[in-house]
């Protein structure tokens, strides 16, 4: 339903002109944006974003997101950040352990086969994996 996500997407846009500091508009903004393929973007929304905003969740997604478009030494730096502001941060640390995994070679697949299997399911009790339809469920605020 192309028409129903443009839609949508111009609505979290207005939300965000109305009040740029909405979390829920640039999350679901983002999430559109990576089911779009459109990583380039969701990655200038997350950091506009946190310019002016200081939610470690925000550097988990868009760890996640720099895993997904395969630029992995910027997604270490975001995971390291976002433990740095909340060293509590289940998402951030499985991320990184994903990445470190991964970096490590072990695992043998890359970050979008990381959605079927083998990952930290029930940590958080969600799948919180970096396949597209999970990237919503990875981050809790």
């Amino acid at each position: 339903m192309p028409e129903g996500r443009e839609k949508a997407k111009r609505a979290f846009q207005r939300a965000l002109a109305i009040d740029p500091l909405t979390v829920d508009a640039v999350l679901a903004l983002a999430d559109m944006h990576i089911a779009e393929g459109e990583l380039d973007s969701c990655i200038d929304l997350l950091k506009r974003f946190l310019q002016g905003s200081g939610h470690d969740f925000l550097h988990t997604k868009l760890g996640e997101v720099y895993c997904l478009s395969e630029n992995f030494s910027e997604a270490l730096a975001c995971y390291h950040t976002a433990i740095s502001m909340n060293p509590a941060s289940a998402p951030a640390a499985a991320g990184l352990e994903r990445l470190e995994r991964l970096l490590r070679g072990g695992g043998g697949e890359g970050m979008e086969g990381q959605g079927e299997e083998g990952g930290e399911e029930g940590e958080e009790g969600e799948e919180g994996e970096l396949g597209d339809e999970d990237m919503s469920g990875e981050v809790v605020y």
